[in-house]
């Protein structure tokens, strides 16, 4: 009998350092990412907790939904790996190309446009 306590007490002990590391670890990462809702995703994933007390198997839910969302919208410099938007021209952090430019905007175009979206201008070392 006493075995089987201690069975279930380091059992719901492990569970309850997964919950909340789980959540001290998404609002770090969000935290780091410059994420605007890194208190959203905290509460999703306290809230969660609370749902997954009936249903132990939904306890890394939060997680996976996180990891899947956040990933998703990232772009890394090729150059220094830092966290850039999609329609940058080049690295804020290190300064690398990362598209061209219109020879008449200035805006990013991407190597394999025939013509710029913005202005119409031909895209020099557009392939025809």
């Amino acid at each position: 009998m006493v075995i089987m306590f201690g069975v279930v007490f380091v059992i719901l002990f492990l569970v309850l350092v997964f919950a909340f590391g789980q959540i001290v670890w998404i609002y770090f990462d969000a935290k780091e990412r410059g994420d605007r809702l890194k208190g959203v995703w905290t509460l999703f994933a306290v809230m969660s907790l609370f749902l997954s007390i009936g249903l132990p198997f939904l306890l890394p839910l939060p997680l996976i939904i996180y990891l899947i969302i956040s990933r998703s919208f990232a772009y890394k410099c090729p150059n220094c790996s830092h966290q850039v938007k999609q329609d940058f021209a080049a690295c804020p952090n290190c300064g690398t190309q990362l598209k061209a430019s219109c020879s008449s905007c200035q805006r990013p175009v991407d190597a394999s446009w025939h013509y710029c979206p913005h202005c119409s201008n031909p895209v020099e070392g557009g392939r025809y």
